[in-house]
Parts: C-alpha cells; sequence; structure tokens
C-alpha cells in the first residue's frame, strides 16, 4: 500500500501545482508548442486528404452557391471560405491549411481554458 499512496501524494502535487494558472498556462503552451511541431512534421510532403480534395476540385472560389453547398450532409460555409481564400492566395499551398489547422486548434485549446478560468 504504501507504493500507491506514494503515487497518489504525488498525483495531488501535480493537481496542486496544476492548479496554479501560471503554470496551467505553461503546460498548455508547452502541449501547442509540441502539437504545432508534430502536425507540421508528420505531414510534411502530403497533399491533400480526402474531403479536401472534394473541396479542392469543386472549389469555384467565392460563387455563394459553392460556398453554401454541403459536403456530405454537413454545412461547412467557413471550412469552404478558408479554403477559398487559400486557394486563391496562395493556389494549392497545402502547408497554410496545416498551418491554419494549427492556428485553429491552438484558438480552441486558448478559449477552452481561458472559460475554465471564468468558473
Amino acid at each position: 500500500m504504501a507504493g500507491a499512496e506514494k503515487l497518489w501524494r504525488g498525483a495531488d502535487r501535480v493537481a496542486l501545482w496544476l492548479d496554479r494558472e501560471r503554470n496551467a498556462w505553461l503546460v498548455m503552451g508547452a502541449g501547442m508548442a509540441i502539437f504545432a511541431f508534430l502536425a507540421m512534421y508528420l505531414t510534411r510532403g502530403t497533399t491533400v486528404f480526402l474531403d479536401e480534395g472534394n473541396l479542392f476540385s469543386v472549389s469555384r472560389g467565392y460563387d455563394l452557391t459553392s460556398l453554401l453547398s454541403p459536403l456530405n450532409g454537413h454545412f461547412v460555409f467557413m471550412v469552404r471560405l478558408l479554403y477559398a481564400t487559400v486557394f486563391k492566395l496562395w493556389n494549392a499551398d497545402f502547408v497554410v491549411l496545416r498551418l491554419a489547422d494549427v492556428a485553429g486548434a491552438w484558438s480552441r485549446a486558448a478559449a477552452a481554458r481561458a472559460r475554465r478560468l471564468r468558473r
């Protein structure tokens, strides 16, 4: 039992350490940096995935009908708008789309952390 008690005491210490706002932001920032590195590194040299290929092949720029059309039964206006903008500004540069994925994940993580702090 002594080993299990030590483990629980250690977990309590970690929980108390993470309960401090500064430490929680540090851990979240480190996790976000690791995610950004892995997302960019693991997808290097790739082009598009299946749904992205569909977005690329049927993209008609800022045509409202194209932007409002569903993708696999889902309303994806913002995604279509993002892809139309990327294709217009950088052609089919998928590194920019991967960076947008990373930025989206960062903003969701920061919003979740800020929401938790307001409680």
